[in-house]
């Protein structure tokens, strides 16, 4: 089974760099990375000609076309029946990703979309945080049960797999969105079983020049896109407005959306300032219906608000640590496996011919 691995790129050359010897080391043969390049100079380019991997697949934009845009002609270049979608500044994390994809599509013919586990790292790609979505692989009939379990994974776009259809480019929005994925995944699930991988295949890198916190500032973006939590709230619900079956799952969508806003607010407050982060919160308790979810995000935001930024940074990061060395040892991550991946592949001399 082909899998085509599917990148919009846009003026990051070194981590893509990275993301294609993570490609290179993969031991599934039948394989191709899809490169779609928006970017303003030919720096991505330059990185793709010099490294000459094979599979790889690149096409510059003539016009910038935004993020939803750029995803959409990544996909369009796909040949294989299978779909994985990663950002520029993701890598896939083990060399047994791509065939794990492939297996998982092949032993669940009806569904149309799959999750793995994730690992976070930062820049120098050190592992800060796992993403155990699923203990073990499972499959998600269609319709509410699909859209409840694996919707807002795709919230981050590291990872996502899809089967190739004629619907993918039938579902994409149109109008220019940070979270143009998660209505394609939405109204792909609402039809078709998903997949939920208990393996970590994917890692996503947090970083200051993220496209969620660029667009927050009003950078890097087309216009239209807003902050994370309040598109992806805007979606689900035309998405249930579309299918009312779905109604039922709004409850745990909104409580799911307070909690990751809740989590990142510190990090938005220090690289977007105290208004960006009031507005926001704001905009998500009037929208949301969970007391609960809402409260302690009040909490958190006047929390945030009130603390220096080095102080709310400093209290988070010694929070996620202690919460990483435990998921790590929980779920028997050897994180210097991933290391020594990350590194050999990284280091591998020479071109790729």
């Amino acid at each position: 089974m082909r899998v085509s691995v599917c990148v919009p790129a846009f003026e990051r050359p070194e981590m893509l760099a990275q993301l294609m010897e993570s490609f290179a080391a993969q031991d599934h043969e039948d394989r191709e990375l899809c490169i779609s390049d928006d970017s303003r100079t030919d720096a991505v380019e330059r990185i793709v000609e010099e490294m000459k991997i094979p599979g790889v697949v690149y096409r510059r934009n003539a016009v910038n076309l935004g993020f939803a845009g750029n995803l959409r002609a990544a996909l369009t270049m796909a040949s294989g029946e299978v779909i994985v979608i990663l950002g520029d500044d993701d890598l896939l994390a083990s060399p047994a990703a791509l065939s794990t994809y492939g297996a998982a599509f092949e032993a669940s013919p009806s569904a149309v979309f799959a999750y793995p586990n994730l690992v976070q790292t930062d820049e120098c790609l050190r592992v800060t945080l796992l993403y155990p979505h699923f203990k073990q692989d499972v499959v998600y009939r269609a319709g509410t049960e699909a859209v409840k379990n694996l919707l807002l994974r795709s919230i981050l776009i590291t990872g996502i797999g899809l089967r190739r259809t004629p619907s993918i480019l039938e579902y994409f929005p149109t109008a220019n969105m940070l979270f143009p994925q998660v209505e394609l995944v939405g109204r792909l699930l609402a039809d078709g079983e998903g997949i939920g991988i208990g393996s970590f295949l994917c890692a996503t890198r947090a970083h200051p020049e993220q496209l969620g916190f660029e667009a927050i500032q009003g950078r890097g973006t087309k216009g239209g896109e807003q902050h994370g939590g309040i598109e992806v709230m805007e979606i689900t619900r035309y998405l249930i407005r579309d299918n009312p079956s779905m109604h039922s799952v709004r409850p745990s969508i909104d409580r799911e959306l307070s909690r990751a806003f809740t989590t990142n607010m510190v990090n938005e407050k220090c690289v977007t300032g105290n208004r960006a982060v009031v507005h926001n919160a704001y905009e998500l308790v009037r929208n949301t219906r969970v007391t609960g979810a809402t409260g302690l995000l009040i909490l958190v935001c006047l929390a945030t608000i009130l603390l220096p930024a080095r102080v709310a940074l400093a209290i988070k990061e010694a929070v996620r640590s202690h919460v990483a060395d435990r998921q790590i040892d929980r779920n028997g991550v050897d994180v210097g496996q991933l290391s020594e991946f990350w590194r050999r592949s990284s280091e591998s001399e020479g071109p790729h011919t």
